[in-house]
């Protein structure tokens, strides 16, 4: 994985928000965290979703929060389009400058039909979506056109780490991604002298309730573990995954998937773009561990709000003005 946080201007500094407080706390779990009256500023609000139909309302969720907040980010966690050309069928074509793109399946399978290079130019602008470029990753700031694994320092003291599963981790080897992610991570954080909050995302899920669909063998892929293990080890605070139709928050957890950890990653499934598919369910991770969970048809987006050394979130399926207040702390703030 190629560390991009300290090179050309990949330091991103994004808009403030002023937001209600909540108590940080080192314990997950699904109680709520009661909001005091103290305010915070926000110091980064990111957008995440995957699995987008073009015709969902979610593409209008994402178009009112990017106009309430110039500052508004989208992490797009793969499969950002189904069906050709891919120019008409990318619905969020003009976030393209506000977008840190993960490769999902269909970024390989079903572009325009065609496949070959067209993935990889996805990643550098020649592509079939009116030639858009991803600044977050592309050009000066050093990420090769067939790198699909990047890191980024959102704002000082969180970095966004995307690796490449497609689904089974067929172009990339997940051992070899998941030993660069720990790699990246530790080297970030002794950078920032031993400090920092960390997003992992990609689009495979490791744990779920769900099928992904009617002609997925199951939502999930074992292979993906070398990945999230290496999330786990490195205390990475959050891990953004898709692929499942859905929407699922599930508790803080352990590498194992089993039970709650204090030093776990929070899970969020994010397959909630409007793509709506039967999803049968069949589970891999005990039901115990899911806070939330919003099945398939689901249109919506995941709404985080970055703070020094904590973070909020909450799943929009409407567009608010404000960020989600600080709540939770992080695993190494």
């Amino acid at each position: 994985m190629k560390d991009t946080a300290r090179r050309g201007p990949a330091l991103v500094i994004l808009g403030a928000l002023a937001l209600g407080a909540a108590s940080c706390s080192d314990h997950e779990g699904p109680a709520p965290v009661a909001v005091s009256a103290q305010a915070v500023t926000a110091a980064a609000t990111l957008l995440a979703a995957a699995d987008f139909a073009a015709t969902s309302s979610t593409a209008g969720i994402v178009s009112a929060e990017i106009g309430n907040d110039s500052a508004v980010k989208l992490i797009a966690v793969g499969d950002m389009s189904y069906s050709s050309p891919y120019a008409s069928n990318y619905p969020w074509a003009a976030w393209a400058s506000r977008t840190f793109p993960v490769m999902g399946n269909h970024e390989f399978d079903s572009v325009s039909g065609t496949g070959g290079q067209q993935p990889y130019d996805l990643f550098n602008g020649n592509n079939a979506a009116g030639n858009m470029t991803f600044p977050a990753i592309t050009g000066s700031n050093g990420v090769a056109t067939y790198d699909f694994a990047y890191s980024f320092e959102i704002t000082p003291g969180w970095l966004l780490a995307v690796v490449n599963t497609g689904v089974d981790c067929d172009q990339q080897s997940c051992s070899t991604q998941g030993t660069n992610l720990q790699s990246t991570i530790s080297s970030w954080r002794t950078k920032n002298g031993g400090h920092g909050c960390v997003i992992v995302a990609m689009h495979t899920a490791r744990w779920s309730t769900m099928f992904s669909s009617d002609s997925d063998n199951l939502p999930w892929a074992p292979s993906v573990a070398p990945i999230w293990n290496a999330a786990i080890a490195a205390k990475a605070d959050i891990v953004l995954q898709a692929h499942v139709h859905v929407y699922e928050e599930f508790d803080k957890l352990n590498a194992a998937g089993t039970a709650y950890s204090s030093t776990g990653a929070k899970l969020f499934t994010v397959g909630s773009g409007g793509r709506g598919q039967v999803q049968p369910p069949q589970s891999n991770i005990s039901s115990s561990l899911l806070v939330a969970s919003d099945p398939s048809p689901i249109n919506g987006v995941l709404k985080l709000g970055l703070y020094s050394g904590s973070y909020g979130y909450h799943f929009e399926t409407a567009a608010t003005s404000s960020a989600p207040a600080s709540s939770k702390a992080c695993n190494v703030p």
